[in-house]
């Protein structure tokens, strides 16, 4: 179906190449068929379709540099080419990528900073931009980024409690602050605001965004154990786990990956061995799975 949409469409806008909507509808399919192939775990083919669309908005743009709607598919569209980039493990084409998003996305702030689907972008944005700070060993940065991630997020959701995209982009942001190691207090207020938005996100009938829920019960059994709780820890990973498990065989490859990391922190080395094989095979170098592999192998040699 996607590859028939982008296909019909590029034949339309190539027909009428000075047709704007025909040139944002060609690249309004090529997105939904990058973030089909982002779910998938298809990352080569997601930066191929994405880069398309990027020099479609590019050249959108030279004529109307202005235009403050393609600029927000912009800054999305360079956000999950950098996502797409980390998963291959290409650290550098991330990096300048989601510096790129920013650019964009800090430029529709500076137009309407209240805006919540600009401002959740940018928080996401954000996001990326602290996970890749801290690998890089650029604490500070890191810890400047995570903030401002999660009060995008949070400014949004306080202003709307009801916006459910609000709701899991504050889950996602205090989940990284939760797992991160600076400032330990900040880090407590964190998860005790995650985990209050952990009960609203499972009370919904039908969740969304698996892997943000799993991400929060990982970062959440983590912190608590640290404080030595392990039975509450077993609990938010137990948590995760259920959901995910039911539901594997539908859920995308980031959801994939948490799972795995959920079955390792609750003890069952077959499945996340199982998995990690599996995800791997599809190329999967995304860093945080590195590092899971790792402590896999660690528990198996235990």
């Amino acid at each position: 179906y996607f590859d028939e949409s982008v296909e019909a469409r590029r034949a339309l806008s190539q027909d009428a190449p000075d047709d704007a909507d025909l040139a944002d509808r060609f690249a309004y399919a090529l997105s939904w068929r990058a973030f089909n192939d982002l779910l998938r775990g298809r990352y080569a083919a997601a930066i191929e379709s994405i880069t398309e669309q990027i020099s479609v908005y590019d050249s959108l743009l030279a004529k109307e540099p202005d235009d403050y709607e393609i600029l927000d598919y912009l800054s999305t569209a360079r956000r999950r080419l950098g996502e797409a980039h980390l998963s291959l493990g290409d650290i550098e084409a991330a990096q300048r990528a989601l510096s790129e998003a920013k650019a964009v996305a800090d430029r529709l702030l500076a137009r309407e900073a209240d805006h919540a689907l600009w401002a959740l972008n940018a928080a996401y944005v954000e996001d990326q931009l602290s996970f890749l700070a801290s690998l890089a060993g650029r604490e500070d940065e890191a810890a400047a980024f995570a903030e401002n991630a999660v009060s995008l997020a949070r400014t949004i959701f306080e202003r709307d409690r009801t916006d459910i995209n609000a709701r899991i982009a504050l889950a996602c942001t205090l989940a990284r602050r939760v797992d991160s190691r600076w400032d330990e207090n900040a880090r407590a207020q964190a998860a005790d605001s995650l985990s209050v938005l952990l009960e609203d996100l499972l009370k919904d009938p039908k969740p969304r965004d698996f892997s943000v829920i799993g991400d929060a019960t990982l970062a959440l059994a983590r912190f608590t154990r640290e404080t030595g709780d392990e039975a509450k820890a077993q609990d938010y990973a137990r948590t995760g786990l259920t959901l995910l498990a039911a539901r594997e065989k539908i859920i995308s490859v980031g959801a994939r990956t948490v799972l795995a990391q959920l079955f390792l922190e609750t003890g069952d080395i077959e499945n996340a061995r199982r998995l990690a094989g599996e995800l791997g095979a599809i190329g999967l170098k995304h860093p945080e799975f590195v590092k899971f592999k790792e402590r896999l192998q660690e528990a198996e040699t235990k």
